[in-house]
């Protein structure tokens, strides 16, 4: 048959530039999602939509391994709704954050 399988990813395309110097690090990344169209039957298309993310960190020179971090996540705060979900006409993915925090490894 001719008929579309549910859930099937959109085409998405993605890339990110990272950057360190002496214990700072920069990083950028960018995902676009298109528009999903092709459903099945009793399945709802889903919108496209650009989710871009920055993450700013600096590792401390301590005898353990400690980094301070700041990430932003969906900086266009857009509705993000992945295709492949069972619940993304429920429940879209998060909007806009900041997470800030610190990491050890010992």
């Amino acid at each position: 048959t001719n008929e579309y399988l549910p859930r099937i990813s959109p085409l998405r395309l993605g890339g990110g530039l990272r950057y360190a110097l002496n214990g700072f690090s920069a990083r950028l990344d960018v995902l676009r999602a298109f528009n999903q169209n092709n459903t099945a039957d009793n399945e709802l298309a889903t919108d496209g939509y650009t989710n871009i993310s920055a993450m700013l960190a600096y590792k401390l020179l301590t005898k353990v391994n400690v980094e301070l971090f700041a990430k932003a996540n969906n900086l266009l705060d857009d509705e993000i709704r992945e295709h492949t979900s069972f619940l993304k006409d429920i429940a879209p993915a998060g909007e806009r954050s900041l997470l800030v925090g610190l990491r050890a490894d010992f």
